[in-house]
């Protein structure tokens, strides 16, 4: 009894698979890809783009600790001792502003007072009006 071809060649198909399957199955792949493979020839070889476009970068993101980085962040830098600075540096720019305006007023009202004090001064030099020569200076008791 001859078998047809068609037939022989499904049954080697069938024989072969089974046995690579068996074979594979006893080898330790991993081992022999680290020892025999060079990997990172391999990974040269891989366009990323493809695979970037594949990964869910909102799904990454959600499973971020950003309230846990961000506390990190702030002890890290000491925040709160920045804030404390600045806030003292504004404030202290803040006073030593006022102090020079209030030291530019301070000169504006002293200039202003000497210029009141020298007017009075020189009203009080001229002397009284005398009373006029027609009443013959009658009225000067009144």
């Amino acid at each position: 009894m001859i078998l047809p071809v068609r037939l022989l060649d499904r049954l080697a198909t069938h024989v072969v698979r089974r046995t690579v399957d068996v074979v594979l199955d006893r080898l330790d792949l991993t081992r022999i890809v680290l020892e025999r493979v060079d990997v990172a020839r391999v990974v040269d070889a891989v366009d990323p783009d493809p695979v970037a476009a594949r990964v869910d970068i909102d799904a990454i993101i959600a499973r971020i600790d950003l309230v846990g980085i961000a506390q990190m962040i702030v002890d890290e830098i000491d925040l709160p001792g920045i804030i404390r600075g600045s806030t003292t540096s504004m404030a202290s720019e803040s006073v030593t502003g006022i102090r020079l305006q209030s030291a530019a007023a301070d000169e504006r009202l002293n200039e202003l007072m000497s210029r009141l004090k020298l007017r009075r001064r020189t009203d009080a030099r001229v002397p009284p009006s005398l009373p006029a020569a027609s009443d013959g200076g009658r009225d000067a008791g009144r």
